[in-house]
């Protein structure tokens, strides 16, 4: 019986966490000026990305955009604002994957989002979250909402140690967009990368493949992955398209163009050929993405040179590790995530990188009843969030204490320490009323009040209950 009540800790906490999140967080605001305007840092690389995912519709349609996570460790928290200039563009719920629970908030023109995982392995690489739109009635075909990130405060992540970092500095920050279709539709280039398996060792070859009603003429862009054991060997041209690349650690660069006047029609452009490393895990998937696009160029119906890089899609490949001469246990395993693109400049906001310690208050009880209640919002008078009640065995592992006794990730004010003071967290920082929570929420001892505390209560009270038993 104790070994099945360990199998479950992480599904008992993940329910508790999933029930709070998703009771009534989704409400309208304002955008607050003064968080638009946040001090903004320059984007940094590195082997993690985050990202967001193109898409297409027709007016009236319903559309969702991922966000997408790709790094060498599972993501841990993410606290982001997500941002367009067209008001009309409506977005309707935002849901996180399995693994990550998502406080947000919807505005006009914006979401706000803060979750972590309560797994103690994190979320792998992938959609983490999922936004889903409705593309107003009246757009007109060709449309293109470009949806960027204003702000990103804080991407944790933790290794196979169990070891926690805030690695924003390090990711690169990358737009999406989503285009209107219709009549015109067949007149915006999509340039994607395919997708391949292959065994570790082996050579493979990706494909750049082009398809428009014009033809193409010319493709300048770069192409990225995570990880720099992955090794692009080279890159031809297709036929009547000369190539010439840059092979980079996780990253290649192509310039490619048509000897034919007037262009080629729809097809492949170019191939690229990957070295899978010795050491692959099977189940492995390496994520391919258009980083930098300078120029898309077709010949329009005029049959002039026309550069379409701003409207182009450009959809990112997978290179899947099938089973080979490695038979170890499968470690890393991703989610291909279609399209991805940053065409759009981005300015993003950043946090400093910070530790983690942990507590040692001991867990000895569990509840059956959690109950949230969040207050009017400070800066949109008119709203107010539901209060809920929801029911779940084995929900909330609780830490009984003093009445006088100050507990550290009490965020709640409730006299313990129980997963809903990881939620409070991560609501109050969606809500951007982290001025509300008391000085105990800094459960990490940085200093700095984020979804670091969060995730790191979560995965506190998920080892001592294991310990516990």
């Amino acid at each position: 019986m104790k070994t099945l009540t360990k199998r479950f800790i992480p599904v008992i906490l993940t329910i508790a966490v999933f029930s709070i999140l998703i009771s009534g967080n989704s409400v309208y605001y304002d955008f607050p000026e003064a968080y638009i305007s946040a001090e903004t840092a320059a984007e940094q690389s590195g082997n993690y990305t985050l990202g967001i995912s193109d898409t297409e519709g027709n007016p009236g349609d319903k559309v969702t955009v991922d966000v997408i996570f790709s790094g060498d460790c599972n993501l841990d928290s993410i606290d982001a604002v997500m941002k367009w200039e067209d008001s009309d563009l409506k977005a309707d719920k935002v849901t996180g994957v399995s693994e990550i629970g998502i406080s947000s908030v919807i505005g006009s023109n914006y979401i706000t989002f803060a979750g972590f995982s309560s797994d103690l392995s994190g979320a792998s690489s992938g959609s983490i979250v999922s936004v889903d739109f409705t593309i107003p009635e009246n757009a007109q075909p060709g449309t293109i909402y470009d949806l960027t990130f204003k702000a990103v405060n804080v991407l944790g992540t933790v290794d196979g140690d169990g070891n926690t970092l805030n690695i924003l500095n390090n990711a690169d920050i990358t737009a999406g967009k989503i285009t209107v279709k219709g009549a015109d539709t067949d007149t915006v280039p999509h340039v994607s990368l395919s997708d391949i398996e292959g065994k570790p060792g082996e050579t493979v070859t990706v494909d750049v493949l082009y398809d428009c009603k014009y033809n193409f003429d010319a493709i300048d862009a770069a192409i990225k992955w995570n990880d720099t054991n992955l090794k692009s060997e080279s890159v031809s041209g297709a036929e009547n398209v000369n190539a010439t690349y840059l092979n980079g650690s996780g990253y290649v660069t192509l310039a490619g163009y048509t000897s034919v006047t007037g262009g080629i029609s729809s097809g492949k452009i170019a191939s690229i050929d990957f070295v899978i490393p010795d050491d692959a895990q099977p189940g492995t998937v390496y994520n391919l993405t258009f980083t930098v696009v300078s120029t898309v160029s077709v010949y329009n119906e005029d049959g002039v040179q026309t550069d379409m890089s701003q409207k182009a899609v450009m959809n990112r490949g997978t290179i899947k590790v099938s089973e080979g001469a490695v038979t170890t246990a499968v470690t890393s395993a991703t989610k291909p995530i279609a399209t991805t693109v940053t065409t759009v400049n981005t300015t993003v906001s950043k946090t400093t990188d910070v530790s983690e310690t942990s507590d040692t208050a001991a867990v000895t009880s569990a509840t059956k009843q959690v109950t949230v209640t969040t207050a009017e919002s400070t800066f949109a008078s008119s709203s107010t969030l539901a209060s809920t009640s929801v029911s779940a065995a084995e929900t909330t592992v609780t830490t009984p204490v003093s009445t006088t006794e100050t507990i550290k990730g009490d965020a709640d004010l409730d006299g313990k320490l129980s997963v809903r003071d990881a939620t409070v967290i991560a609501q109050k920082l969606a809500q951007n009323k982290k001025e509300e929570l008391p000085e105990r929420a800094d459960f990490n001892g940085d200093n700095v009040i984020n979804v670091r505390d969060a995730a790191a209560i979560a995965r506190y009270l998920a080892n001592e209950y294991k310990n516990s038993k």
